[in-house]
């Protein structure tokens, strides 16, 4: 009897898992900048991760997709990781450099709502 539930246990939960891993197509994919990957297909973004990639930025560089102004989205490219005078880079769309956070020159962000709670790494590159 023991042995019938533990089968009928196992079968219910593969049932279950293979009804939860089904495709929705109901959920399309939620586009960033209206591309499917900003990371290939912002030419801008796409050449300076090629240009990082190839030594000709600072090797210890993250990017983040972030959103400011309240649902504007956008990128902190931390091109130092761990260098207190780099500071942050926030862009735009289309690769427009609307301000530095922190570096040397100080906080000169201060005309943006940046969301640094909701941002997400999105590409790193360790040299």
């Amino acid at each position: 009897m023991k042995q019938r539930i533990l089968k009928l246990s196992v079968l219910a939960l593969l049932l279950a898992g293979t009804v939860s891993c089904g495709n929705d197509d109901s959920n399309p994919k939620i586009k960033v900048c209206n591309v499917e990957n900003p990371l290939t297909d912002l030419p801008w973004l796409k050449k300076f991760i090629d240009e990082s990639k190839q030594g000709h930025q600072v090797s210890r560089m993250k990017i983040y997709q972030s959103s400011y102004d309240d649902g504007k989205i956008g990128f902190l490219i931390d091109i130092c990781e761990g260098c207190p005078d780099a500071g942050l880079l926030l862009t735009n769309c289309e690769g427009e450099n609307l301000c530095v956070l922190g570096g040397l020159a100080g906080d000169l962000c201060t005309d943006f709502k940046i969301d640094f709670e909701n941002k997400k790494l999105i590409w790193k590159n360790y040299l």
